[in-house]
């Protein structure tokens, strides 16, 4: 089988014709029991014209790597890692970058950086340049194989950390702040005390990162914003001693009607974390006051002309399906509840406007 044959055999199976994909679905089967199905696998990832057949190929070898890495040469996998770093950083569709980057990813997983340092040196040289494109595919390839095995990177985390404060000050690069905050979220629980100096140190970093991905992608905001919520359930004294900013930068998420639902739900969401966490440092920093004058507008907006709220649309039998609406104003009624609530949790607030002078 020749590696013409096989790219013919991935483009069929992209057609939109039934009978075409059952055929090649059939060839494939047999062409990957081929001794030289690897191969040519890789050569259709590195030199297809398509993209979507070079992502189709990459995702292949990856699943075929995962199982089979320790059976190849040691030749063999030095040759596959090169090539794959190579075809990495020549290649420019960011869908393949990331196939390619989930594929390095299994392969560091069975290996170590030990014996592999080119991927780490990749990492950190494509993270700090100014290039924005290599700078997010270091990222990139740095996030894919945290979030497959964080351990392997947990003698460098220190190194990492300080790699992130670089690289969250680059807000003209989202994507570069983006792969930097979900790294972020997958390190968090593998902080150690050692690290946490540098991790309090970035806290206002973040809340600008994320400020400044709002502007330009909410989605990713709002995958990003999980760093906040890992940084509470790791360490919460972290945020505590920011505790201020990121409640006050919540609520103005929160509160701005021109965002998307989701996105105000999440920031309404830490702050019920906070509270759940550390009442009494909510009440100590003052921020009862805030947090309930931001509340009551959110639950008593008036839903757009013409349309009803949510929860007016729902029947019944909704109400009875959903456990809660994922809604601003539902989730706002929330925390207001909890705000105001018998607790007996330790650090449970007092009632609402007993303290701290709310909405005097």
């Amino acid at each position: 089988m020749a590696t013409e044959q096989l790219e013919k055999i991935l483009s069929d199976l992209l057609q939109p014709d039934n009978a075409i994909i059952q055929q090649a679905t059939i060839q494939l089967k047999e062409a990957l029991k081929q001794p030289t199905a690897l191969s040519h696998l890789c050569q259709v990832m590195s030199k297809s014209p398509d993209p979507q057949i070079r992502q189709f190929a990459a995702v292949l070898v990856r699943r075929r790597l995962t199982k089979h890495w320790r059976k190849l040469h040691a030749t063999e996998q030095d040759m596959l890692k090169n090539l794959v770093l190579s075809t990495l950083q020549q290649e420019t569709d960011h869908k393949v970058c990331l196939g390619l980057a989930q594929l390095a990813a299994v392969i560091l997983k069975n290996e170590t950086l030990e014996k592999w340092p080119q991927l780490l040196q990749l990492i950190q040289h494509g993270a700090r340049s100014r290039d924005p494109t290599q700078a997010q595919v270091g990222l990139l390839l740095l996030n894919s194989a945290l979030e497959l095995d964080t351990d392997v990177f947990a003698p460098h985390y220190k190194e990492l950390l300080r790699l992130f404060h670089q690289t969250l000050k680059e807000h003209s690069q989202p994507a570069t702040l983006y792969y930097s905050l979900r790294s972020l979220s997958t390190m968090a629980a593998g902080l150690g005390s050692d690290e946490m100096n540098l991790m309090s140190s970035m806290v206002p970093k973040l809340i600008a990162a994320v400020r400044e991905l709002i502007r330009v992608n909410e989605a990713q905001a709002s995958e990003a914003m999980e760093v906040f919520d890992e940084l509470m359930e790791t360490e919460v004294s972290i945020i505590v001693q920011h505790l201020s900013e990121v409640v006050g930068f919540c609520l103005e998420v929160a509160s701005n009607p021109a965002l998307g639902d989701n996105l105000r739900v999440k920031a309404l969401s830490c702050i019920s974390f906070l509270i759940k966490l550390k009442g009494k440092a909510i009440l100590k920093h003052k921020l009862l006051s805030p947090i309930l004058n931001a509340l009551f507008p959110i639950m008593s907006a008036e839903p757009p002309p013409g349309q009803m709220d949510a929860e007016d649309e729902l029947t019944e039998e909704d109400i009875e399906d959903q456990a809660e609406v994922q809604t601003p104003k539902h989730f706002a009624a929330q925390v207001v509840d909890m705000l105001v609530a018998p607790s007996s949790q330790e650090e449970a607030l007092p009632a609402a406007g007993a303290s701290d002078g709310a909405c005097s």
